[in-house]
């Protein structure tokens, strides 16, 4: 059996199946909301998108980058 294969239980055997890659999205971009200031860094917490997992949850950054902005954008993107 290789990475692309699996079994499948049919009664007492096992055949082997084979697996689909789907396309997988390699971006994703997510909006933070500012939440809160600690000493150095500001929590931002992302914005809910129905139907779809976070990704971060909660995002700290410096508080020298957000200055005064309530609403951060951030580009994920997956190198292999």
């Amino acid at each position: 059996m290789n990475a692309k294969t699996a079994a499948a239980v049919t009664g007492n055997l096992l055949e082997p199946v084979e697996m689909r890659e789907t396309p997988a999205i390699r971006t994703e971009t997510r909006e933070f909301i500012w939440e809160r200031d600690t000493k150095n860094k500001a929590v931002m917490q992302e914005k809910e998108i129905p139907g779809k997992a976070p990704i971060v949850g909660a995002l700290y950054v410096g508080k020298w980058f957000r200055q005064g902005s309530t609403l951060i954008q951030v580009t994920f993107e997956r190198k292999n």
